[in-house]
């Protein structure tokens, strides 16, 4: 019999400045990187469902656009998507983290991952999120009232899931406030003592 404990890793988010949001879903944030992995693709399809519904707007950002916005630039256009998309180059964290103070969700999009820093630090700025469910990304976001989970590359699932956050606004508060302490979970304040215990049950045995 083999007696297993989890104890995540941890990820210093105590000083990242936590602002709960108010009842609005409208801006909707992408930070990663522009590349078939992360799968930008697929919250760009989503927008396109969600332009008949309401007035929302995506805005991305991450290294890799000037290979990315060739393609993209006409397919915006094309689908009439040009003043409700933003493209943004990378950002350092500061200045990304900034911004993120006046968006209301954010999207993860991975097709593949691990345990995603910048998921991490978006819960830990209060910010809800909806992102994929692959690598360790169910682990993190399953079972909180501020994450939702759905399957990779499904833009239908992705605007839905948006939709339905945007008609009960109300609830995003809260959902702020459980995005956060999931994060803080993941802080050396809440790992170390599980390490300690661990520790103090196997020096006893």
């Amino acid at each position: 019999h083999i007696h297993t404990t989890h104890i995540p890793n941890f990820t210093e988010t105590t000083h990242i400045p936590f602002v709960q949001r108010g009842p609005r879903v409208q801006k909707l944030l992408w930070v990663r990187q522009y590349h078939p992995r992360y799968n930008p693709w697929l919250a760009l399809k989503a927008m396109v469902l969600l332009k008949a519904h309401g007035p929302f707007s995506l805005t991305m950002v991450g290294p890799g656009l000037e290979q990315f916005a060739p393609q993209v630039q006409p397919w915006l256009k094309q689908h009439g998507l040009q003043n409700q998309v933003q493209l943004l180059p990378r950002m350092e964290k500061e200045a990304w983290r900034k911004m993120a103070q006046a968006y209301d969700v954010f999207l993860n999009t991975s097709s593949v991952d691990n345990l995603p820093v910048t998921v991490l630090e978006a819960l830990a700025l209060g910010l809800p999120v909806i992102s994929t469910a692959v690598g360790g990304l169910p682990a993190l976001l399953r079972q909180n009232a501020g994450t939702h989970l759905l399957a990779q590359n499904t833009p239908q699932a992705l605007a839905l899931a948006v939709q339905q956050w945007a008609q009960a606004a109300a609830q995003h508060p809260a959902r702020s406030v459980a995005a956060h302490s999931r994060a803080q979970q993941y802080s050396w304040q809440a790992v170390w003592p599980l390490w300690q215990k661990l520790l103090q049950e196997n020096l006893h045995k």
